[in-house]
């Protein structure tokens, strides 16, 4: 499998700030090993350890799911431990958007001034569509200069970069944007109004709406959109690409584009939703706008010119991707508590597992 090296650019962990995780990554105090702490399948075990490239790591568990089998192998952690999902969110909020068209809540022209306060802002004009296929115009963050420092000061410090942005905050940094050439350009801003605007037409909140139709529907019992820091104290931490302990990723107001924390076993079972099929689901994968070089976008999915559909994420301190090859009943989904990419191991699986079957 081929992946366009300029879509690799602007989408893998597109999540966090580049610039801001290459001074990051400058210093390493500490580079981690990838835990000995072995689970789970002993094959796909061995073929990840085949496949993995190096750098620092952590903590890891893979799954490889088709028709008749799910095989999970763990390093250091299994299938009901907690990882943040990072942008692999906004799969789950372009479910939202085919939903609430599937219940005639909103269209994909409605126009986002219609449901948000955007006073008349180019903003209002962009339609739910266009923020689903990333085609707003909105930037990946903020409306703003002063937005990007507040933003890039956080990354460098590996804090949460989007804290102190609630939903109001994020309508006003979109009321101030500036819209760029409708082409395709990853915006995380773009999503967090999403969400937000679903919320409203169908006079609910974001939360609500996951918890209501895609997590129940999906069966994913262990996943969670935490709404405070305190509520993730305790959790798995998260290391940074330079080995130094990353702060755990709330999202506040931009939690519809990456807030999402889930297990394997939920993972596993959003994959199996997602290649089972339906109106709702196929609306999501459907070929909506080019990207370059074939690559097509869905609802927030990337659809590579093989037919494999893709997603990955993303945080300070944990990377993830799910790849679903739907004309064969397969997928592939790596979770990891460091942000070193899992993109290639993720391929790499995709590629090699069935390959003699």
């Amino acid at each position: 499998m081929t992946w366009s090296s300029e879509c690799r650019r602007v989408v893998a962990l597109a999540a966090v700030v580049g610039a801001g995780v290459a001074i990051g990554a400058a210093v390493r105090p500490r580079v981690h090993a990838l835990s000995p702490e072995r689970s789970g399948d002993a094959e796909l075990s061995q073929r990840v350890r085949d496949f993995i490239t190096p750098g620092s790591r952590d903590r890891l568990v893979v799954a490889a799911v088709d028709q008749y089998h799910t095989r999970i192998a763990g390093f250091g952690a299994g299938q009901a431990s907690e990882f943040e999902i990072g942008s692999l969110t906004k799969t789950m909020t372009g479910l939202l958007l085919s939903e609430a068209i599937e219940r005639g809540e909103v269209s994909e022209t409605t126009a986002l001034g219609s449901l948000l306060d955007l006073d008349g802002s180019p903003a209002a004009r962009i339609s739910l569509l266009e923020l689903a296929t990333h085609h707003s115009g909105l930037p990946s963050v903020g409306g703003g200069a002063r937005d990007l420092l507040g933003v890039f000061w956080r990354v460098v410090h590996r804090q949460d970069p989007y804290a102190g942005f609630d939903e109001d905050e994020v309508v006003m940094q979109a009321r101030r944007a500036s819209l760029r050439v409708r082409g395709f350009e990853y915006s995380n801003v773009g999503f967090a109004l999403l969400g937000q605007a679903l919320g409203r037409a169908a006079h609910s909140d974001w939360p609500s709406l996951m918890t209501e139709r895609v997590f129940a529907p999906a069966g994913m019992t262990h996943t969670r959109i935490p709404v405070s820091r305190r509520e993730v104290a305790d959790a798995m931490r998260g290391w940074s690409t330079s080995g130094r302990p990353a702060q755990p990723w709330v999202l506040e107001g931009y939690a519809p584009a990456g807030a999402v924390r889930s297990t394997m076993g939920d993972m596993v079972c959003y994959a199996r939703y997602l290649l089972s099929g339906g109106a709702v689901v196929d609306r999501t994968m459907k070929k909506a706008a080019d990207v370059v070089d074939g690559t097509r976008i869905g609802y927030a999915w990337v659809i590579e010119p093989n037919g494999v559909i893709w997603h990955n994420g993303g945080t300070g301190g944990f990377s993830s991707i799910l790849l679903l090859d739907r004309a064969h009943g397969r997928a592939v989904i790596v979770l990891s508590n460091t942000a070193v990419e899992v993109d290639s191991l993720g391929n790499r699986l995709m590629e090699g597992l069935w390959a003699r079957k």
